[in-house]
């Protein structure tokens, strides 16, 4: 008696099919499985046996031999289980070959026969369908978020029995059309507790904020103590546009392989990562033994934010410049290498100084312009050069007046629509002409000449130049402007990096 079942697991953020071979011989009881599984994967005969019992199958008084194809891949993973079952229930009902081709199973078994839903299943059902597998048996509880992936034909089961029922009857359920309203579902995250109304008298921020996250450009946000760094920092996530259905399916898998996760169904917000400052640079960057997404993956199409960001390791920081370069992490250890995608808006706040209060108006600075300059060494020159704007902000010097000013303008609310629109006015402007993008083109005369005049003067290097370019860009799009005009460069120019960052030397 011998059966062949495909199913998948987790590689990196894709999925590596796997088959199960299983091979019922004469002996003394025994069930072996090889193919370098892993310890979950050796519990799973127990909980197989206890489920086809339990499912009314009568479980063989002979040797089992399984083997996991490819033999030299380590296996990871619950959602064997239900392939291993049904390889054995394939034996014993002599189920031929051709009824399993082009079909997988994916699922964890409980010892009552329930099918369980797994982690990371957007990733297993990836790897089957780039191998041309189009039938996939699934528990029910991830038909919600499997459901969105097309070309796959989903068949969705709650326990054992009926899987086994239908499987001989050749009728499996298929999983039913349109049973969730994904309307509801793309909408922006919203949380009363956190607005950019909360924030007075801090209106230049705010604005700065706002060209960041419509251009998702990184920011750097310096400023003394109780300037309200971090609280403008938490409420960037609320005016982040709503995500597209394949930003969602990328950031569900690399939350679904990541350890300590736990999702349900399909993720609807963009992440919002902020670490604590001890982080070690595996935990950051990802790694580990079993080489997994770090935070900068885990933030992936949304903001990892970093408060203190002079009080992190010099090694973590550092290791974010090719991430922040190109968008992905690749992660080698034992001859395995993975790559992770890291599209992520970085977002970091620091004093001025040790004490907090160089430049300030309220409080006189006690550091000496040696400290200074040490404590801004913490950020090496590659990380600050790639830090596209860069804020100061200062304490509120009248409370009064910003109290007696109530103006809803720059509420979360009407922020995020204004950036939703400008990205809306962004897309259609690069569909008319894809070759305008990043093109002098789009530079009037007067944004030319001043570009040029500024070059000359020594304050533009060519990677300035880019982000100058691409700053501008940006505000010409919240402007709703084809063209960058000579004040959507003066503007750009106030955030540049290296210009605020000389002001503390």
């Amino acid at each position: 008696m011998y059966s062949k079942i495909i199913t998948s697991v987790n590689w990196g953020i894709e999925g590596q099919i796997v088959e199960i071979e299983t091979k019922i011989l004469r002996g003394l009881p025994c069930h072996v499985i090889v193919g370098l599984p892993s310890i979950i994967i050796k519990e799973s005969k127990e909980r197989v046996k206890a489920a086809l019992k339990t499912s009314g199958v009568k479980f063989p008084e002979d040797r089992i031999i399984q083997n996991l194809f490819p033999a030299n891949i380590k296996k990871e993973g619950s959602q064997l289980d239900l392939p291993i079952a049904m390889g054995i229930f394939c034996c014993l009902s002599s189920v031929t070959a051709n009824r399993l081709e082009g079909i997988a199973f994916l699922g964890e078994l409980s010892l009552d026969g329930k099918i369980q839903p797994v982690q990371g299943i957007l990733s297993q059902i990836d790897g089957l369908k780039q191998q041309g597998i189009k039938r996939i048996v699934i528990p029910c509880g991830n038909s919600e978020e499997a459901q969105f992936l097309d070309g796959v034909v989903f068949y969705p089961y709650r326990d054992l029995k009926a899987l086994c029922d239908d499987f001989l009857s050749d009728e499996l359920k298929r999983i039913s059309e349109g049973i969730i309203d994904t309307n509801h579902k793309s909408q922006p995250m919203v949380d009363a507790r956190l607005d950019l109304s909360q924030i007075m008298g801090q209106n230049a921020a705010i604005r700065a904020v706002e060209i960041a996250v419509t251009g998702f450009h990184n920011l750097l946000i310096i400023g003394p103590p109780g300037c309200g760094k971090s609280m403008l920092a938490e409420r960037l996530i609320t005016i982040m546009p709503p995500m597209t259905l394949e930003e969602k399916i990328e950031v569900t898998k690399l939350y679904g392989i990541s350890d300590g996760e736990n999702i349900n169904g399909l993720m609807h917000h963009r992440p919002f990562r902020a670490p604590h400052h001890t982080i070690s640079r595996i935990g950051l960057v990802g790694g580990g033994v079993a080489i997994l997404p770090g935070e900068i993956s885990k933030a992936h199409n949304g903001i990892l934010y970093l408060d203190e960001v002079g009080e992190f390791k010099s090694d973590a920081i550092d290791a974010l410049r090719e991430p922040l370069s190109s968008g992905y992490v690749n992660l080698t250890k034992g001859g395995r290498s993975l790559t992770f995608p890291s599209n992520f808006m970085l977002v970091a706040t620091m004093n001025p100084c040790p004490c907090g209060h160089y430049l300030s108006k309220d409080e006189n600075c006690t550091c000496t312009h040696n400290e200074i300059k040490r404590y801004f060494g913490k950020l090496s020159w590659p990380i600050i050069d790639r830090l596209d704007m860069t804020i100061y902000m200062e304490r509120v010097d009248d409370l009064k007046q910003v109290l007696n000013t109530k103006s809803s303008l720059y509420g979360s609310v009407n922020t995020r629509d204004k950036i939703t629109k400008a990205i809306a006015f962004r897309q259609k402007r690069l569909s008319h002409d894809r070759s305008r993008q990043g093109s002098n083109n789009d530079l009037s005369k007067e944004a030319e000449d001043l570009l040029i005049k500024y070059h000359e003067r020594g304050k533009l290097s060519m990677r300035a130049y880019k982000k100058l370019i691409g700053i501008s860009r940006t505000i010409a799009d919240l402007d709703g402007d084809l063209h960058i005009s000579k004040k959507h460069i003066l503007e750009a120019f106030t955030y540049q990096t290296s210009m605020q960052i000389k002001r503390f030397f």
